[in-house]
């Protein structure tokens, strides 16, 4: 399955012309027939002279029938799937742009430490974040 199963399920789930339900029965009926050209290849292949593909076809199986599961699950839970209602991802891009910022001064001042003075990782970064690694903490 690749990243055309998953973008065609986002669309249909967000009011595209094909429902859920066909996206993921078409899907599935592909892969029922992908997993029968499979079987027969190895209904004719050799065990005694051609072990590397027969191994490498049951791989085949073995990935085909576990998609294959996976969608019977999507398919179990599809009055789920469209009830659902994705979180906005971007919610306060200005608290996120900060805390990028803040956490890139951080890991340059942690690089200055270790590189000037020679210090490790862990303290420099404890240092940078104010807090203090277990490894330094005093037995009490």
């Amino acid at each position: 399955m690749g990243d055309s199963l998953y973008l065609n399920l986002f669309f249909s789930l967000t009011g595209a012309l094909v429902t859920p339900e066909a996206v993921l029965l078409n899907q599935r009926r592909r892969l029922y027939q992908e997993l029968h050209q499979v079987v027969e290849m190895q209904a004719q292949t050799n065990p005694q002279n051609e072990l590397p593909l027969l191994l490498l076809l049951e791989t085949v199986v073995v990935h085909i029938e576990a998609d294959i599961r996976w969608l019977e699950i999507c398919i179990q839970r599809i009055a789920e799937l469209k009830q659902y209602q994705p979180v906005p991802r971007f919610h306060n891009l200005v608290d996120d742009r900060n805390k990028i910022e803040k956490r890139c001064i951080m890991i340059t001042h942690t690089e200055n430490l270790v590189k000037h003075f020679g210090v490790g990782c862990a303290v420099a970064s404890a240092i940078c974040t104010r807090r203090v690694p277990t490894s330094m903490k005093k037995n009490t």
